[in-house]
């Protein structure tokens, strides 16, 4: 005798096809390698191997590919957000949410900078041409719109400390410059980097320290470039709180002019006649306008009088800085550190150059002993 269908299985089963289906489309749906919405790349289709099965590495690669490329992730991860800023007193993913801006809570310890604050001492005292600057993130300068958060990292007072170690007279105090300026709009409302404005506040007191007068604002021709404009800090919580930025140009008649830079990757070099690349603008990494990304090293050439040079040590953030430090120097080196090779940071020799500006965020102060081992790298070569 035939056993009778369950009808009560029917749920079950066509929930378990729909599941099958989805996991198949997912898997063998054309699918992009980028993400405008949340601005990051994709991970490929992970490729079987036994061992990978075996010690389970291929599952884990599987279901992050399919985590990543489900088709209404970018849809519903707004929503989501906006609960988890409900639920975490207007946090999402330890970015805060004013009413008219995002700021990044800062993470990081006194401890963990040290390993950067000693390679620097060593640095200055090697390079009798460098000067320092630390740049404070918009936690610090916002501080007194945000919740009162007494473990956090105290950022004037690390770089006191990190200042006290040093040689006073070549440091910059751009905390006591940025902090003095908050009612400004210092840093964009939706990417933890300085804006134009900000960026033009920090070049005033950079060019001063290395020995030359700064051009006032009265010099520049601000360009809008770009309105509503997301950034970073968007990218992470996906929940507007305003109508975005704007990114603008600075462009003076006065001083040098670009007329080639050289981008130095891993293992080749692109070279550009402009210090902007718009093609950023409608993609997830709109603030790499500024100089582009990925590179470790550019070798930037201007029509100066003079034979000054500049070598920035520095990381992506300062890209809207470096335009301004442009009118003043025959040729200006940046460097990434982040983005660098070795062989790249090896084959620099700081004492070629008229001025070393070493131009640093809290960020990357207290990212670990990375940072330190990178900086001692610098002309290691022969």
């Amino acid at each position: 005798m035939k056993g009778k269908f369950d009808a009560k299985l029917i749920p079950a089963f066509i929930g378990g096809s729909v599941l099958c289906f989805m996991g198949l489309l997912i898997l063998f749906s054309p699918k992009s390698d980028y993400s405008v919405t949340r601005g990051k790349s994709l991970p490929s289709l992970p490729q079987a191997t036994l061992s990978g099965v075996l010690n389970q590495t291929t599952q884990s690669s599987l279901e992050i590919y399919v985590e990543e490329h489900f088709p209404l992730r970018d849809l519903l991860a707004p929503v989501a957000n906006r609960m988890a800023a409900f639920l975490d007193l207007g946090q999402v993913d330890q970015v805060y949410l004013l009413e008219n801006r995002q700021v990044e809570q800062v993470i990081g310890s006194a401890a963990a900078a040290q390993p950067a604050i000693d390679a620097i001492s060593g640095f200055l005292s090697r390079q009798s041409n460098s000067v320092i600057g630390l740049v404070p993130s918009a936690w610090t300068v916002y501080q007194d719109q945000l919740p009162s958060t007494p473990d956090l990292l105290d950022e004037g007072q690390l770089m006191a400390d990190a200042y006290n170690v040093l040689d006073k007279t070549r440091t910059i105090d751009l905390y006591s410059v940025l902090t003095s300026a908050q009612s400004e709009n210092l840093y964009y409302t939706t990417d933890n980097r300085l804006s134009g404005y900000g960026s033009y506040l920090c070049y005033r007191s950079l060019i001063r320290a290395l020995g030359q007068s700064s051009l006032g604002l009265e010099s520049f021709d601000i360009r809008h470039v770009a309105n509503g404009i997301y950034g970073n800090l968007y990218r992470r919580t996906m929940i507007p709180t305003g109508p975005g930025d704007t990114l603008d140009e600075y462009r003076s008649q006065t001083g040098g002019k670009v007329t080639e830079m050289d981008l130095q990757y891993d293992g080749y070099t692109a070279q550009s006649q402009s210090l902007y690349f718009p093609e950023y603008l409608n993609t997830g990494d709109p603030m790499s306008y500024y100089l582009g990304s990925g590179w470790g090293v550019a070798d930037i050439s201007t029509d100066s009088a003079g034979e000054r040079s500049l070598l920035l040590i520095t990381d992506d953030f300062s890209n809207p800085i470096v335009p301004f430090l442009t009118l003043h120097y025959r040729q200006v080196t940046v460097v990434h550190l982040s983005d660098a090779t070795q062989e790249q940071l090896a084959n620099l020799h700081p004492e070629k150059y008229t001025s070393t500006l070493l131009l640093f965020s809290i960020q990357q102060l207290t990212s670990g002993s990375e940072f330190a081992t990178q900086l001692r790298m610098i002309g290691t070569a022969s």
